[in-house]
C-alpha cells in the first residue's frame, strides 16, 4: 500500500479522489503507480518521487516532465512545488511499455497519464513512504 504523502492535491478532498485513481503495475524492477490527471489539475509534492509522463504532458517548477523517470526532490525549506497536468498530444512508444501499462493506456482515455515510483537510493533516507 503507497503512501499518498509524496503527492497531494491541493485541497484535502480533491487530493483523495485524485489519490483513488493510482492504478499499482508491477514492472519487474518495482512498484510503479499509474495516475491519469485531468487538464489543470494540480498535485503539491514532498519528499522524493521519480516521475513520467506517459501521455499528455506535465510540468513541475516551471519545467516539463518527459517520458524517462525524472526525480523529484523537495527539500523540506523548499517552496512546496505543483505539478501541474497540462494538454498535448504526446504520449510513450507503446511498444516499449510493459503489457500492463499498454493495456491500461488502451482501456482509458485521460488526457494526462503519469507513471510514479517511489525515489530510493543513498541520499535519500527521508523518504515520505517510508512506515514510521
Amino acid at each position: 500500500n503507497m503512501s499518498h504523502k509524496a503527492w497531494c492535491g491541493r485541497k484535502q478532498g480533491r487530493s483523495q479522489r485524485i489519490i483513488k485513481r493510482l492504478v499499482l503495475v508491477d514492472d519487474g524492477d518495482g512498484d510503479d503507480y499509474l495516475l491519469p490527471l485531468r487538464i489543470g489539475e494540480e498535485l503539491t509534492l514532498t519528499g522524493s518521487l521519480d516521475i513520467r509522463v506517459l501521455r499528455g504532458a506535465a510540468e513541475v517548477w516551471g519545467s516539463r516532465l518527459s517520458h524517462e523517470f525524472q526525480r523529484i526532490v523537495v527539500p523540506p525549506w523548499s517552496a512546496t512545488p505543483r505539478l501541474l497536468a497540462l494538454r498535448s498530444s504526446n504520449e510513450v512508444e507503446m511498444e516499449k511499455e510493459t503489457a500492463e501499462v499498454r493495456a491500461f493506456l488502451e482501456a482509458r482515455k485521460w488526457p494526462v497519464v503519469l507513471c510514479l515510483r517511489r525515489a530510493t537510493g543513498a541520499g535519500h533516507a527521508n523518504r515520505p513512504s517510508d512506515p514510521k
